[in-house]
């Protein structure tokens, strides 16, 4: 045989020895499939014994209770994870203020240095699918306050602690009850008033939420009982009606009445206060209004009140990086111009958050006077903000006082002084030095106007400017 005749007759054989190893395979993998087949159809057989006592529905109502009880058990296993959740917040600012306070009559008090820390930490539990508990236990101290560190026992206090009851009555209302935080829209009237020391909550009860575009809020809240045993018209109380409108588009409109009940102040008073609000965006431009009206009755010779209130802004964001807004705002309250005609003209705040609106300094109300503010803030950075405004405070009447950010008198009004109090510039910063933390920090200055040398009576330097450096550091974890 030739050698091409060999090497065909090899391939050949070799062909063969293959097709027989892969025809072995193949055989050994359909007696694999023909097992599993095998053991298919005997738990076929076992299934169809197992299945064989049921009747009509049973097996299909069989499964769907197991399968409810799985769930459940999954669920509880899901709450005891995420119910409960812990939080709080740590906060240290410095202050140095010259002069610290200009008094009344009209003596400032001296150069002051100080600082402040507030540690807060809450815990948020959900002990019910529509129940909700929260409470937020707070220690506020300036440091060094205390006589001796071995004597402080009563640092802490509740600062919030309340229920809800979500889903009330199967509508989309809340029910809130306990002591709690409180904010009205932009914080003019009613505000938790963060950037203090200590912070404002109320005991009370509210009722909140929403139908479709309407939201609504009604509560009541207790302000200060002299005795828990005195009759109940010892207590000082507010009652609040709001509705909240946001069907339109970039624009929230909203309607309050607010009635205050105080028979422990020093003059007595019931005052209602009827506000409207409303802020949009169009575009580049953000505005906002409020116009408050307030009517009631003080137990004094003037026994009328009849004050109203007025606040309009108007800003512009330009494009950039940066994001560079200019924005002009005019506010206007009420003052007294004749104690003797029976009516009380001045304009009362109620709680409002006056250091954000009336200059950083808190040396003007919106209360008895004018304030014309220009500011313009920008983002240089992702992590950076800052910010710069001006103020120029006059007052409405000189025959009423001059009230400061906590609408205490700062001093007394004098006829025939002039209306000019002053004016304020306020430089500040924030950096967002982690995820979790802010530095904010500042400088600002109030040039003493007419009417704080036209009061100081003689006092040396009880006319002159005031500066205000401040830092704070805010941690929340």
């Amino acid at each position: 045989m030739s050698k091409f005749g060999s090497l065909v007759t090899g391939l050949f054989l070799l062909a063969g020895v293959l097709a027989a190893q892969d025809v072995e395979q193949r055989l050994r993998e359909l007696e694999a499939k023909a097992a599993k087949a095998d053991g298919l159809a005997q738990r076929v057989v076992e299934l169809e014994s197992r299945l064989a006592g049921y009747e009509g529905n049973e097996l299909e109502a069989s499964i769907n209770a197991l399968a409810l009880q799985e769930k459940a058990a999954v669920n509880v296993t899901a709450k005891k994870a995420s119910a409960t959740t812990l939080g709080g917040q740590f906060r240290m600012r410095t202050e140095f203020r010259s002069p610290y306070s200009y008094g009344s009559p009209g003596s400032p008090v001296g150069d002051h240095a100080l600082a402040f820390m507030r540690t807060r930490v809450n815990v948020d539990a959900r002990v019910a699918d529509n129940v909700r508990v929260f409470a937020e236990l707070q220690d506020s101290r300036y440091l060094g306050d205390e006589g001796s560190v071995l004597t402080d026992s009563a640092g802490v206090d509740l600062h919030q602690g309340y229920l809800d009851w979500e889903k009330l009555c199967g509508t989309n209302l809340t029910a809130r009850l306990g002591r709690f935080e409180q904010a009205l829209w932009n914080q003019r009237l009613i505000s938790s008033l963060d950037w203090h020391p200590v912070g404002r909550a109320w005991d009370g009860a509210q009722v909140f939420g929403s139908f479709g575009d309407l939201e609504v809020l009604g509560g009541w809240q207790v302000i200060k009982t002299d005795d828990p045993a005195a009759p109940a018209t010892s207590t000082d109380h507010v009652e609040s009606v709001a509705l909240t409108y946001k069907g339109l588009k970039d624009v929230t409109l909203g309607a309050a009445y607010l009635w205050l009940e105080s028979p422990n102040s020093t003059v007595p008073v019931s005052i209602g206060t009827t506000t409207l609000h409303g802020e949009g965006k169009h575009g580049a431009i953000d505005w906002s209004a409020d116009l408050a009206w307030q009517s009631g009755s003080r137990q004094s010779a003037q026994g009328e009140v009849d004050a109203s209130a007025y606040a309009a802004t108007v800003g512009y964001t330009l494009d950039g990086d940066w994001k560079p807004r200019f924005s002009a705002e005019w506010t206007w309250g009420s003052g007294d111009d004749n104690a003797a005609d029976g009516k009380y003209e001045t304009f009362n705040p109620l709680y409002p958050f006056g250091h954000a609106y009336q200059g950083f300094m808190d040396l003007f109300s919106w209360k008895n006077g004018t304030d014309i503010a220009v500011r313009f803030d920008m983002k240089p950075c992702a992590d950076w903000s800052v910010e710069v405004a001006f103020h120029d405070f006059t007052l409405d009447s000189v025959n009423d006082s001059w009230y400061g950010a906590g609408t205490g008198v700062i001093r007394g009004g004098l006829a025939g002084a002039d209306d000019h109090v002053g004016s304020e510039i306020d430089l500040s910063a924030k950096w967002n030095v982690g995820k979790n933390t802010l530095l904010w920090f500042g400088y600002s200055r109030f040039f003493a106007g007419q009417f704080v040398t036209d009061t100081a009576a003689g006092n040396p330097g009880a006319d002159r400017d005031a500066d205000w450096f401040w830092a704070q550091l805010t941690a929340n974890f």
